[in-house]
């Protein structure tokens, strides 16, 4: 595993844009330590390091961080952070991103709703609007179970149009409680090479697959992504 994840993060060392790939990086080795993986601590704080002299007002940087906290187990840090963030910086995509990422697993369904609407806006992402706006009817007509439910079927429909990952449907299925749609899209995520993949083994969404077999078996090999 951790060859696999430098394997991973030297594909980044001679990018020239900055202070991005470093965040990359940093974001790559952090996810991946919290997941469970060996990670050389002095590697990861070098790159923290690099980032900030590149960048030491980086929205980026901070918003990571806030992601960070989060995976730590220090939600309310990572909200406040974030909603400073938003509030500084409001068509900043990332901490709405997050936010909502926090929002869901707290339950905090309204505020899910409203982060992720306003991160598609903000990137234009008309697939995630279409899927999130159903998800309110959803949710306003059969609670968690409709919202999910509604954001499944529009996800499916635009994953077959290419405006969808097959991540995002496997989570959108997990909470749901479909494993078997979850784990099929897991498996095409992973042969598509999709990089949203690399959070696979601590995002919360997946919490109820993590005893299945198959769900293992992908995220023991979540870094085995085509070149």
């Amino acid at each position: 595993m951790q060859r696999k994840l430098f394997d991973l993060i030297r594909r980044f060392q001679h990018d020239e844009r900055g202070a991005f790939a470093v965040i990359f990086a940093v974001m790559a080795i952090s996810l991946i330590a919290l997941s469970g993986a060996a990670v050389d601590f002095t590697t990861l704080q070098q790159a923290r390091t690099r980032a900030q002299e590149l960048d030491p007002q980086s929205h980026a940087i901070l918003a990571n961080r806030g992601l960070i906290l989060f995976y730590a187990g220090r939600t309310n840090e990572a909200i406040a952070l974030l909603q400073d963030l938003s509030r500084s910086a409001p068509n900043f995509l990332s901490p709405h991103y997050y936010l909502a990422t926090i929002y869901l697993d707290r339950r905090r369904y309204d505020d899910y709703l409203a982060e992720t609407l306003t991160a598609a806006r903000l990137e234009g992402n008309t697939a995630l609007e279409a899927a999130v706006q159903a998800g309110a009817e959803g949710y306003r007509a059969a609670g968690a179970k409709g919202l999910f439910a509604a954001m499944l079927a529009v996800q499916q429909s635009e994953l077959a149009a290419g405006r969808e990952t097959a991540f995002n449907v496997a989570r959108t299925a997990a909470l749901l409680g479909d494993d078997r749609t979850a784990l099929q899209s897991l498996q095409r995520s992973q042969e598509a090479g999709e990089p949203d993949l690399l959070g696979l083994r601590i995002d919360p969404s997946f919490n109820a697959l993590r005893a299945d077999p198959q769900f293992r078996q992908l995220a023991t090999n979540v870094l085995d992504v085509p070149e």
